[in-house]
C-alpha cells in the first residue's frame, strides 16, 4: 500500500514520527521495560492489553487484534486514507512529499475531490463572514443570542449565515467555480435555475473527522410560512451521512489541545450539540439523521469507551433509542440512556435547566437492559398476569 511512495522516505516518515510520542497524543502510555502499555483505543477494556514497541515502531493489541504502525495507526484514529495519513505525518515531521507517479484514475479523483474540498471552505468562510457583518448577520445573531448560543460559541462551530438565493453563488461564480462544481457538492439542487439549496437560513458547516467541511445544515430564523425548520446535505461527492458524525471533529481538538475526555453524549442534532456546547459541555455528538450506522458506531468506540444516548423525550426519540443502541453495545461500548423530560430535547433541556440540571440527567442514566425494562413497566403493568402476557 505504498501508492506512489518510496519504501525509502516512508522508513525515514516512520523514523522521525515516534510511535510513542504520536500515540500518547491519544491513548496514555505506561513504560514497561522496554514496551509501553496503555488501554486499547480500539476496543473497551479496563486492563491495558495494548503494547506499543519504540524500537521497531510498532503497535499490538494483546485483547483485540489490532496491529500496525504510525501510519496505520493515524489511519485507524483519524479515518484517513494511507495517502492522507502520509501527509498528515509529514506534515507533523517537515517533511516535503516527494514528486509521485500516480495512477492516473487515482490522480484525477484527488485533483477533483481537492477542487471541491476547497469549495467548501471557501462556501462556509463566505457564510460565516455574513453572520459576522454588522448589519447583514445581526438578526441572525439576536435569534442565536435568544437560543443562548453566544459568539464565541457560534465561533467554535463555525456558524454562518446564507442571506438570499443568489449571493453565494455569485461569490463562488466569482472564484471561478462552476455551477457543477455547486451541483456536486449539493449547494444548488439544478443547474437550469440555481438557486442557493440553503438561502435564507442560519448554516451549520458539517465537518468530518478529518476536519474537512463537507455539508451543511440550515436553520430558519425568521417566521418564514410553509419554510422546513431545518434543511440538509443530501449525500454527495464529500459526504455520506452514514459515515459522518457532527461533532467528532470538535472533539477530538480539544483533546488534542489537552481535554481529558471519556465519554460523548450522543443527541439527535447539531443544534442540540451546539446548545449543549454553549452550556460548557463540549463532549456532544450527533449522528445525521435517528439511524445510527454500525460504521458511525466504530467511529465512536475510536474515541472513547462509554456513550450517553440522550435522545428526544418523545415517542420518535424513543424508538431510536432502541434502534441504537444495540448497534453501539455491538460494537463494544459501554452504554447508558438519558431519559429527557416527556416532549423534551437536549436542546430545549439545557436551555431550561442549565449545565448542571442537564448533567443531573446523566447522572440518572440507566444501562441499556434497565432501560428496556424500565420502557415495559411504563407500558404494562407487570404486577398482574394480564401486563406481564401482553
Amino acid at each position: 500500500m505504498s501508492q506512489g511512495f518510496t519504501p525509502e522516505f516512508l522508513d525515514e516518515l516512520k523514523y522521525k514520527c515516534d510511535i510513542v510520542e504520536i500515540i500518547s497524543q491519544y491513548v496514555p502510555l505506561q513504560k514497561k521495560g522496554s514496551r509501553y502499555f496503555g488501554c486499547c483505543p480500539f476496543h473497551h477494556e479496563k486492563t491495558g492489553s495494548f503494547c506499543v514497541t519504540q524500537d521497531n515502531g510498532f503497535y499490538h493489541c494483546f485483547g483485540c487484534g489490532a496491529s500496525g504502525d504510525v501510519i496505520k495507526f493515524i489511519m485507524e484514529m483519524e479515518s484517513m486514507s494511507f495517502f492522507d495519513s502520509v501527509k498528515y505525518l509529514a506534515e507533523k515531521a517537515g517533511m516535503q512529499l516527494p514528486e509521485m507517479k500516480l495512477d492516473p484514475k487515482f490522480k484525477e479523483k484527488k485533483e477533483r475531490g481537492d477542487v471541491l474540498k476547497q469549495l467548501m471552505r471557501d462556501a462556509a468562510r463566505y457564510y460565516r463572514n455574513n453572520l459576522v457583518d454588522e448589519e447583514k448577520g445581526k438578526a441572525a445573531r439576536e435569534y442565536l443570542a435568544n437560543r443562548g448560543i453566544d459568539d464565541e460559541t457560534a465561533k467554535r462551530y463555525g456558524l454562518g449565515l446564507s442571506l438570499d438565493y443568489d449571493s453565494l453563488i455569485k461569490y463562488l461564480r466569482f472564484k471561478e467555480y462552476s455551477l457543477k462544481d455547486l451541483l456536486d457538492c449539493g449547494l444548488i439542487s439544478n443547474l437550469e435555475r440555481p438557486s442557493d439549496a440553503f438561502a435564507n437560513r442560519i448554516i451549520v458547516p458539517i465537518i468530518n473527522s478529518k476536519h474537512e467541511v463537507v455539508a451543511f445544515g440550515g436553520r430558519i430564523y425568521r417566521g418564514e410560512e410553509n419554510a422546513a425548520k431545518y434543511k440538509n446535505s443530501t449525500n454527495t461527492v464529500l459526504f455520506d451521512k452514514g459515515r459522518t458524525i457532527y461533532g467528532v471533529n470538535y472533539v477530538k481538538r480539544d483533546r488534542h489541545a489537552g481535554a481529558v475526555i471519556h465519554d460523548l453524549v450522543l443527541v439527535e442534532g447539531y443544534m442540540d450539540v451546539i446548545s449543549l456546547g454553549s452550556a460548557g459541555i463540549k463532549n456532544a455528538v450527533a449522528g445525521m439523521g435517528t439511524a445510527l450506522t454500525e460504521r458511525q458506531a466504530y467511529e465512536l468506540k475510536r474515541l472513547v469507551p462509554k456513550i450517553y444516548v440522550c435522545y428526544d423525550g418523545d415517542g420518535a426519540g424513543r424508538k431510536a433509542t432502541l434502534k441504537n443502541v444495540d448497534t453501539l453495545v455491538k460494537c463494544g461500548l459501554d452504554v447508558k440512556v438519558v431519559s429527557l423530560a416527556d416532549g423534551k430535547d437536549p436542546d430545549e433541556t439545557v436551555r431550561e435547566c442549565g449545565a448542571e440540571g442537564f448533567m443531573k440527567y446523566l447522572a440518572e442514566a440507566l444501562p441499556v437492559t434497565e432501560y428496556k425494562l424500565d420502557l415495559c413497566r411504563k407500558a404494562y403493568d407487570l404486577e398482574t398476569y394480564e401486563g406481564r402476557s401482553k
